[in-house]
C-alpha cells in the first residue's frame, strides 16, 4: 500500500518560496518525545527523529535549530532521539552556538564548523550542558 502525504519530503522541495509554502507551518503533532528545559529563551526538546526523516526531512540527523531548518518552531533547538545520551549534552552545545552563529549571518557551513569546533573544546574538557556559558543565551 503506497503511503501518501499532504506535503512532499523537503528534500524534493527546490526553491525557498515552495518550502515555505509546503512548511511554514509544518504538522509537528507527534514529533516532540521529551521536553529537556530551557536555557534561555530556547526551548529544547528530544524529538522523533525517524518520523521528521520520514516526513519532513530525509537528511536530518543528531540535532537541529530554528535558524537552520524553518520548519522547527521559533525559539527551540530539537534533539534526535535516536542519539545516545552520552552525546546529548555535545549536541545541545552545537545547536546553541550554530543557532547565535547563523543569527548573526554566518553562513551554515561557516556556523556549522565553528560550532564542531566549540563541541569538541567541551568534549576535550568534559564539560556538560549544565555548565554553558550564558553569553549563549
Amino acid at each position: 500500500m503506497q503511503r501518501h502525504f499532504r506535503k512532499p519530503p523537503l528534500s524534493l522541495i527546490n526553491n525557498a518560496r515552495d518550502n515555505k509554502k509546503f512548511f511554514g507551518k509544518a504538522d509537528l503533532k507527534d514529533i516532540y518525545r521529551f521536553y529537556l528545559g530551557k536555557k534561555g529563551l530556547l526551548e529544547i526538546w528530544v524529538v522523533d527523529g525517524p518520523k521528521i526523516r520520514r516526513e519532513l526531512y530525509i537528511d536530518f540527523s543528531i540535532g537541529g535549530n530554528d535558524q537552520r531548518y524553518k520548519f522547527i518552531p521559533k525559539n527551540e533547538i530539537w534533539i534526535d532521539n535516536s542519539i545516545s545520551v552520552e552525546e546529548l549534552q555535545y549536541t545541545i552545545i552545537h545547536e546553541i552556538f550554530e543557532r547565535k552563529l547563523l543569527k548573526k549571518g554566518l553562513t551554515y557551513n561557516r556556523a556549522h564548523d565553528l560550532a564542531a569546533q566549540e563541541e569538541w573544546k567541551y568534549r576535550q574538557k568534559n564539560k556538560s550542558y549544565i555548565q554553558l556559558p550564558d553569553k549563549w543565551e
